[in-house]
């Protein structure tokens, strides 16, 4: 979990996160350091999610996001935005779409 919480804490600001999807799981790239797997669980698990692994290399952080099934993950990328509410305040992350072959297309690593 994230420390120094409280009324003092400074607020996260907007963070992008490359995401693909496949079968009954997500990928997300490019994770912030202190963005650990408890959060993201609350977050995934109003979505639906199963389960939550956070990987970490000197360079890059990934994450792999599980579903019950593929029905879960289509539901989720149906949707743009999506809604995560705590004690303190409510955030809202949206999901964008890219061209194929774009320069902008997520790398996995």
């Amino acid at each position: 979990p994230r420390s120094g919480g409280g009324e003092l804490a400074t607020p996260r600001p907007h963070s992008r996160l490359d995401c693909h999807a496949f079968g009954d799981k997500l990928i997300l790239a490019s994770l912030p350091e202190d963005l650990e797997e408890p959060e993201l669980m609350r977050f995934f698990s109003k979505q639906g999610a199963t389960q939550t692994i956070v990987a970490r290399a000197r360079t890059c952080s990934f994450a792999s996001v599980s579903f019950p099934g593929s029905a879960e993950v289509a539901r989720f990328l149906s949707r743009t935005a999506h809604c995560f509410s705590d004690d303190k305040d409510t955030r809202v992350a949206r999901l964008l779409c890219l061209e194929p072959g774009s320069a902008e297309t997520p790398k996995l690593p």
